[in-house]
């Protein structure tokens, strides 16, 4: 919207060749914000489905790192 774009979110549409929708989620897997090597992150189609992966295991991400 300002012409930003958080890194983590930068790095997850680079690593997939295309732009994220406002919707899916960029999940950091050992929740620190400030570690945005790929391999720590995963992508959610929706901020509910990263809750329920959060609460139970599943759903499995649409990608990860």
């Amino acid at each position: 919207k300002d012409g930003y774009i958080m890194e983590h979110r930068l790095y997850v549409a680079q690593a997939l060749g295309r732009l994220l929708l406002r919707t899916e989620i960029v999940h950091h897997e050992d929740h620190n914000p400030r570690n945005n090597a790929l391999s720590n992150l995963a992508l959610f189609a929706s901020n509910s489905d990263h809750k329920r992966y959060e609460a139970h295991g599943t759903p499995a991400p649409l990608w990860r790192g």
